[in-house]
């Protein structure tokens, strides 16, 4: 199963002309996408992902234009024909997790000061007992919250699907409605917590996630 796990981070905006020129390869309606964001970082989140996304799919030989690519009713992106894939990024990280048989998720947050208590309604109550044991509640609050926002990105149903509904405390999958996740933490990214999903298809001692699968890191002037 090939497993392709791409990343980059943008500390700085780009030159115009390069910004543009990235942005130009992309389709009208993907460039629009990129556009409507107010905060450069956002911005470059999304045309990045897009370009690491048309990396991974030149790496396994399917058309890279992303003039296939498609929308669910729920907002999900996704080609007809596979593979499958996620995109996530914050602050100045994103990430793209391509699979050609299987269908993933990927969420990544930057690590910052919150107030964990804001969001208990979000949480089964074995997770929020988690958090609150913690010695460091925050830190477990977001490799948490990562965890099963990546869960909620694989399933496809966004909002259709309540935060509280997904418990993560299960150990390496996660059964949503008959359908198993393998659950892995990347632990890859200083001052970010990650997490990945990939459906298993029903076996929940087989989580579907290549144990071979590595990051690949691009500078954001090697995309494109």
């Amino acid at each position: 199963m090939a497993q392709l796990l791409y990343t980059t981070e943008y500390l700085y905006p780009l030159q115009h002309a390069l910004f543009q020129n990235l942005l130009d390869q992309l389709p009208i309606r993907l460039q629009e996408q990129v556009l409507r964001y107010r905060r450069w970082e956002d911005a470059y989140g999304c045309l990045f992902g897009k370009h690491l996304l048309r990396m991974a799919l030149r790496r396994i030989n399917s058309p890279s234009d992303l003039g296939g690519l498609r929308y669910s009713a729920e907002n999900k992106p996704y080609f007809e024909r596979g593979p499958f894939f996620s995109i996530s990024h914050s602050a100045n990280r994103v990430v793209c997790f391509v699979s050609e048989e299987a269908e993933v998720g990927i969420d990544i947050e930057k690590i910052g000061n919150i107030c964990p208590d804001e969001f208990r309604d979000q949480f089964a109550p074995a997770e929020w007992s988690v958090i609150k044991g913690s010695s460091d509640p925050i830190e477990t609050f977001y490799w948490l919250w990562t965890a099963k926002e990546s869960v909620i990105k694989g399933d496809g149903r966004g909002l259709g699907l309540a935060l509280p509904l997904v418990d993560v405390t299960g150990g390496e999958s996660v059964c949503i409605d008959g359908r198993i996740w393998g659950l892995t933490r990347v632990p890859y990214f200083q001052g970010y917590a990650c997490h990945l999903v990939v459906e298993a298809g029903g076996d929940a001692s087989n989580p579907g996630l290549d144990p071979a699968l590595a990051v690949e890191a691009f500078e954001p002037y090697e995309l494109g």
